[in-house]
């Protein structure tokens, strides 16, 4: 796996070409693969790239609303690479990010960084300054530059959208087994074993204090059954 990260300017771009998704991923989920999947139908000899945030948008347009994580970025790229995908661009989110025109953000991290021929979006998929640029908006600048758009329908289940949003409500709210199923999988915590009070030694039933990272979503208080992984080793 190739993780493009800081100035494009510095990245190898594919010779060839790549075929771009854009999104933030978080848990890559049952939604997801609708927009990955659409890499697959083009040219074999493009790049399968997923363009990505280390950090949510919304931790600098509306920090007091930034939501959590339902994923580690770490783990994320491990779901993506089993989606099939070759390289990930990570950007960083900043003030000169939020600032870019939408033509800047094509011409800069599409066009010189990635050499793109083919992106995949969500519908409503958003982004330059102001959330100017659309989908219509990068289908005509895709014209202009050599690359092909395709805007993908967002998946649905019982009616209902399957978004990041509503499988952090689902889990905040205790509902794991619903997060799950728009997951497609069970919904997974990472951290570190820190020492506690010794409590459950003492009656016989030993526990592990974890202490996760703070921008992952924590279930509500309650008891769960769960599979636990050690280095790898369930």
């Amino acid at each position: 796996m190739i993780v493009f990260q800081g100035d494009p300017a510095d990245w190898e771009t594919p010779e060839r070409g790549s075929a771009v998704a854009v999104g933030v991923f978080d848990g890559v989920h049952l939604g997801h693969p609708r927009v990955l999947n659409a890499l697959q139908g083009n040219d074999s000899g493009l790049a399968r790239v997923a363009m990505t945030f280390g950090t949510h948008p919304a931790a600098v347009l509306a920090p007091d609303r930034a939501p959590t994580r339902l994923s580690t970025l770490k783990r994320r790229f491990e779901l993506l690479e089993t989606s099939g995908i070759d390289r990930i661009a990570v950007l960083g989110f900043d003030e000169s990010m939020r600032d870019m025109t939408p033509e800047e953000f094509v011409d800069r991290f599409l066009v010189e960084g990635l050499n793109t021929r083919f992106v995949a979006v969500g519908v409503g998929f958003r982004f330059g300054r102001d959330a100017a640029g659309t989908t219509d908006t990068l289908t005509e600048l895709g014209a202009s530059r050599g690359f092909r758009v395709e805007v993908v329908e967002i998946a649905r289940q019982d009616d209902q959208e399957i978004r990041s949003t509503l499988i952090r409500e689902r889990v905040e709210s205790g509902d794991v087994e619903g997060a799950a199923s728009m997951l497609g999988r069970p919904y997974e915590m990472e951290g570190i074993v820190v020492p506690g009070d010794g409590r459950g030694r003492q009656l016989g039933v030993p526990t592990a204090n974890v202490s996760f990272p703070a921008v992952l979503t924590v279930p509500a208080e309650g008891v769960y059954a769960v599979l636990v992984g050690i280095d790898g080793s369930d």
